[in-house]
């Protein structure tokens, strides 16, 4: 069964939500390579839900130090993260 981890994100401003959402979007891919999903969704101007499927608890570990370098690269421009982990129950795409 699929796993999932969930960031509950708030940015310091607008303008830093809208320069690291894009450069989520440009690199999530490549940095997160063993994701099933990456989703990025905008829930406001200075926040977001960002959240990533793994085929199981190892290869979402695995992505732990990508994620930490992530997170380090923005630690000035974030005010709180969030952080949820959990099985997937339901993956539905049309």
């Amino acid at each position: 069964m699929s796993v999932a981890r969930i960031n509950l994100v708030e940015f310091n401003s607008e303008r830093d939500a809208d320069e690291i959402s894009a450069d989520y979007a440009a690199k999530a891919a490549s940095e997160f390579p063993a994701a099933e999903i990456l989703l990025q969704i905008r829930t406001g101007p200075t926040s977001a839900v960002v959240v990533s499927t793994y085929a199981d608890a190892a290869a979402m570990e695995n992505a732990a130090e990508a994620r930490k370098t992530r997170m380090e690269r923005m630690k000035d421009r974030v005010k709180n993260v969030e952080m949820f982990e959990g099985e997937v129950n339901l993956s539905h795409s049309k």
